[in-house]
């Protein structure tokens, strides 16, 4: 974050705002520098945080990472609908399930907007919002949501692609939890 955020910096030293192609590099930069540089450090930070139970500072690291996000690429750009989704499994884990769908509800509103409706990015979401309801024992809200994301993986990606089969497993373990063995079989 503090990369993306000097970054963010420099092109605030007295240059004219970027267009049209310096536009679109800035912004590939910064998602390229905040997918590589600082999303594996933060996800071992978070992990270590949530092990010792300090719930609170695991927050305040996904909302700055977030936050930021949103001060250098607009509050709608795709790349902060990875971070909404780490948010809401993290809220997910600490039972505030709530919060972690309003997180989610965001995600998706922004995937279906810039992606649109049929895009793998968007069946991740819907996955994620299916595993919610599941936690919830909402069957069939979760069920719909998997049913729907599978779809949309498998017909982009192909029924072999590894998104399919995370999306199988999740399924599956749903069904199994619910009791549907032979569904899930």
């Amino acid at each position: 974050i503090k990369l993306l955020q000097s970054f963010g910096n420099m092109s605030k030293s007295g240059s004219p705002a970027p267009h049209g192609k310096k536009r679109w590099l800035r912004h590939t930069l910064l998602v390229v520098m905040l997918c590589l540089f600082t999303i594996p450090a933060e996800a071992d930070q978070i992990a270590d945080l949530i092990s010792q139970r300090k719930y609170s500072e695991a927050e305040t690291v996904l909302k700055t990472e977030i936050e930021t996000i949103e001060s250098q690429l607009g509050a709608d750009d795709m790349a902060i609908v990875a971070p909404l989704c780490r948010l809401a499994e993290f809220y997910q884990k600490i039972y505030r399930t709530s919060d972690a769908k309003n997180q989610l509800d965001r995600a998706l509103k922004i995937s279906e907007e810039k992606m649109g409706p049929e895009h793998p990015e968007t069946a991740k979401v819907l996955a994620c919002l299916a595993t919610l309801h599941a936690g919830l024992h909402e069957k069939e809200q979760a069920q719909q949501l998997f049913d729907q994301a599978l779809k949309i993986t498998g017909r982009s990606l192909g029924s072999e692609h590894p998104e399919v089969a995370k999306i199988l497993l999740n399924m599956l373990e749903f069904q199994r939890d619910e009791g549907e063995y032979e569904k899930a079989q």
